[in-house]
């Protein structure tokens, strides 16, 4: 039990040095930020691929017809890179190619928001090095988000989730779950709040040094109905809630 206190104490110091250099730049001068925006008005686009490194990563719905990309970093950085191809539309913020072991505490990294029309899409896949995920109100036969660093949060959407991160939080906001999901990080708390309680679904749950609560008791698995729905919950060093 002590062993298990100590690593969990070390990891959390670790956790609060990686935040202070992250936010430590909020306490100098930001540096001069440029923002941009591209519009694809007449592709037809099923998917999406997003590819970040250092900053947050937005993908939330619109009323209008076209897919909208903006984006907001340095001013003297590179600009974000888009690539249609076929009907899958690829964003990216350009690589520094090397580890720079000099801080810069006035530059931020690249922010990417994206606007998706309402319909159903086929996969949404973001993908971040350092940097929060936020999905909202997006409809999908598969949602795929991974983060080295960095909270991902799922609010108002549908479709099978496959959520991965090492450090930050899982969060997952929905109505009801009517498809699969996967959660799993290595040091951070997974939180699922739905309205409607699950039916037919099977939930297994599992933390090495944390609590877990499903619907209110200290249970980690769930079986309602047939049990075909799958919900599968993981982390190493963190809290699991499921509550509706």
């Amino acid at each position: 039990m002590f062993r298990r206190m100590f690593i969990a104490g070390v990891v959390l110091l670790a956790i609060g040095g990686i935040g202070a250099l992250l936010t430590g730049k909020s306490y100098f001068f930001a540096a001069e930020r440029e923002q941009s925006t591209t519009n694809f008005a007449d592709a037809i686009i099923e998917e999406i691929n997003v590819k970040g490194e250092t900053g947050s990563v937005s993908i939330k719905s619109t009323t209008g017809d076209a897919v909208i990309v903006e984006s907001k970093g340095p001013k003297k950085g590179e600009q974000i890179q888009t690539e249609l191809d076929g009907q899958t539309l690829t964003v990216s913020t350009p690589k520094r190619g090397m580890i720079d072991f000099g801080i810069n505490f006035n530059e931020k990294g690249t922010d990417i928001i994206i606007y998706l029309p309402e319909k159903s899409y086929k996969k949404i896949t973001a993908n971040n090095d350092i940097g929060s995920i936020k999905i909202t109100g997006i409809q999908a036969e598969r949602i795929q988000c991974e983060s080295e660093v960095g909270d991902i949060t799922i609010k108002d959407s549908t479709g099978e989730l496959n959520l991965k991160n090492e450090v930050g939080d899982i969060k997952i906001e929905v109505q009801a779950i009517k498809h699969s999901i996967t959660a799993s990080n290595e040091i951070g708390n997974i939180k699922i709040s739905v309205s409607e309680k699950p039916e037919d679904h099977f939930i297994s749950a599992y933390s090495e040094i944390g609590s877990i609560r499903t619907f209110g008791k200290k249970t980690s698995s769930y079986l309602s109905g047939n049990g075909s729905i799958p919900v599968d919950l993981k982390t190493e060093i963190g809290d699991i809630d499921l509550d509706s």
